[in-house]
Order: C-alpha cells, then sequence, then structure tokens
C-alpha cells in the first residue's frame, strides 16, 4: 500500500508531463528504482524485482504499463493496465467486452502524486477504449488518492472504483511521441471492423523494411485480396532481399477463388514463401502479421476481425516471432503452390 499523499502546491498537471504506453520488460529497471526511491518496495516487503513483479502481477499477456515522466526523462509514476475479463457485456455491435483492471500505481515522492496519477488514470481510459474494452475496474490503494479517480470519473464500486466506458469511438493509435527516446514510441492499435482491419495492416506492410511474416489459415481473403494490401505487398517485394513468408493452414480456396496474392506471389518468386502447418499445429485458432520494426498485429481468433497489436513492442512481437519460426521449421512447402511454380 502507498503511504497517504496529500495535494501539492505545485502546478504540476498532464500538460507538463510525457506520457507513453510501454511494457514490463521494456521498463522493469526503471519502475524497479523507482520503487525503492519512493517507499513502495519497503511497503510491499519486497527485497528483488522478481518479488514485486510476483506480488503485482506484472509481466502479464496483454498487459500494458502506462508511463509518465517529467521532461528530462525522469521517471514519475507508473500504472498498470492488466487486460482481464470478468462478467463480460455485449455492445451494440454484439461483440464481448472485457473489463481492464489497473494495478497498484507506482508514483514519485518528488512530484504532485496526485496530478500524476490522474494524468495516468486519464491515459487508461483513453487506452481502454483503443483496447475495446467497455470499463475500467481498480481497487482501492489510498483513500489520499480518492480525488484523482474521482476528477476523471471514477466512481466507487464494490469496495473499488470503476468507470464505465464508451465505446462508440473509431480506432486511433495511443502513444506519447513526447520524449524523444531510442526506440520509437509505443503506440497500441487494434480492429473491430474489416476496413479497420485493412488499414492497420496496410500501415503494418508500409513500415516494413524488408521482411513480413503472416499467419494466416486461409490467406484471408477479405484482407490480404484487397487492391491496397497487395499494392503494399507487391512493393515490398521488389526490394532488395525481400523476404515475404507466410503460413497458411488451408490454401484450398485461396486456389478455387483465384487469390490475387497467389498471382503477385508468382510474379515474385524470389521474395514470396509458403509453408502448410502440419496436424501438430491446426489447432492454432490465431492469425497474425509481423514486420522487422517490431510490430504486430494479432487476432485471438482468425475468423474474427477483432484484433489488438502495437506499432513498436519489442518483447510483443519476439513472442509471435518465435512461434512462427518454430512453426516455419516444422512446416512443409504448400504443395499446392509449389505446383503454380511459388
Amino acid at each position: 500500500m502507498q503511504e497517504p499523499v496529500t495535494e501539492s502546491k505545485s502546478l504540476l498537471d498532464a500538460a507538463s508531463l510525457a506520457l507513453e504506453v510501454s511494457t514490463w520488460a521494456q521498463e522493469q529497471g526503471a519502475v524497479w528504482e523507482l520503487m525503492l526511491s519512493c517507499g513502495f518496495a519497503r511497503a510491499l516487503a519486497v527485497e528483488s524485482l522478481e518479488q514485486a513483479q510476483q506480488q503485482l502481477a506484472l509481466g502479464q499477456a496483454g498487459e500494458r504499463l502506462l508511463i509518465a515522466r517529467d521532461f528530462s526523462g525522469q521517471l514519475l509514476g507508473v500504472l498498470p493496465l492488466l487486460r482481464k475479463t470478468h462478467a463480460p457485456v455485449r455492445d451494440a455491435d454484439g461483440y464481448r467486452s472485457a473489463v481492464a483492471v489497473l494495478g497498484q500505481a507506482i508514483v514519485s515522492l518528488a512530484s504532485d502524486k496526485l496530478a500524476v496519477l490522474r494524468a495516468l488514470l486519464q491515459m487508461a481510459q483513453d487506452v481502454s477504449r483503443e483496447l475495446h474494452v467497455s470499463s475500467l475496474e481498480c481497487a482501492v490503494v489510498s483513500t489520499a488518492l480518492e480525488p484523482a479517480y474521482q476528477s476523471v470519473g471514477f466512481e466507487r464500486d464494490q469496495g473499488g472504483w470503476r468507470k464505465l466506458l464508451d465505446l462508440n469511438l473509431p480506432i486511433a493509435r495511443v502513444g506519447a511521441p513526447i520524449l524523444a527516446a531510442s526506440h520509437p514510441a509505443a503506440m497500441l492499435i487494434g480492429s473491430k471492423t474489416r476496413s479497420e482491419l485493412v488499414a492497420i495492416s496496410g500501415n503494418l506492410l508500409q513500415q516494413a523494411h524488408r521482411e513480413v511474416c503472416i499467419y494466416s489459415r486461409d490467406l484471408d481473403p477479405l484482407v490480404l485480396n484487397q487492391s491496397d494490401m497487395l499494392e503494399h505487398l507487391r512493393r515490398l517485394s521488389i526490394q532488395a532481399a525481400a523476404r515475404i513468408r507466410v503460413l497458411v493452414q488451408d490454401s484450398s480456396r485461396a486456389q478455387q477463388d483465384g487469390h490475387r496474392l497467389l498471382e503477385l506471389a508468382r510474379r515474385m518468386s524470389s521474395a514470396f514463401e509458403f509453408r502448410s502447418p502440419q496436424a501438430e499445429d491446426l489447432q492454432y485458432p490465431a492469425a497474425f502479421m509481423l514486420n522487422d520494426r517490431a510490430s504486430f498485429i494479432y487476432r485471438p481468433l482468425a475468423s474474427r476481425f477483432d484484433s489488438e497489436g502495437n506499432v513498436y513492442d519489442p518483447p510483443g512481437h519476439d513472442r509471435l516471432k518465435r512461434y512462427f519460426d518454430e512453426v516455419w521449421e516444422r512446416s512443409p512447402p504448400t504443395l499446392e503452390f509449389r505446383r503454380l511454380s511459388i
């Protein structure tokens, strides 16, 4: 539990903070230093980074760390955003919507704690909308922090705080390009409709340098057979040493329907490779696409357009890349495409 705090007389507010979305893998060292400096580690009675990670349930799949810094780059606050689902509801489009659970906020003693937490809570609300989350929930950490929750519209709910979110928003990217950094800003992306999925997939292909990996059930004709997508793939395929690897579970439909990606791959055969996962991998329900710039788009169900991903998330990207490479190594070239000289 954090120590009680009072509102500072400083003029610190969201406009004087640099906010960004990051991950535990990227920030764990800096977060641990913050825990030590503000007494958070002592209050939790943890003596190591590993203990803190376990006690706070940090580093879970789907988790985002919301980060606040001053303009010198000093870490001022961290708020974990855990993607969990309980008592899901259905929105106007009929989709099941998750509840995002906020972890314990960690805020520097040297800052206006309420102002930092207020900015992070507002950011959590914005990021959650882009994840198509229906509500935010969090436990009470300190009664002294209640004004921060109230200021952004949270209400008490069964011993914690809860805020319902409006899901009727267009897809957008969320991040913080405020601070100059050694890597691009992490920016969440996602989709619920075909047009949104085509748009973010096209952006991912445009940002690729030389390599793209696609894991698909049937070559996604409603996405990959679109003129804009094919043009992005064509432009990538003419780059020097370009490599476009595709794992496709069932290629029969693509052949029967005359998928235009096959014609493109035939013309640019030096860039394209197709392989077919075998029986042990056919139960994998998801689909994803990633490039060589640490960007990825992941769909938990290949039959749906619902997706989430990030413009720059090396840990998330690397997990998918490792799985793709493992399946690739044990998968033979797609026989039907070999007959077409692809």
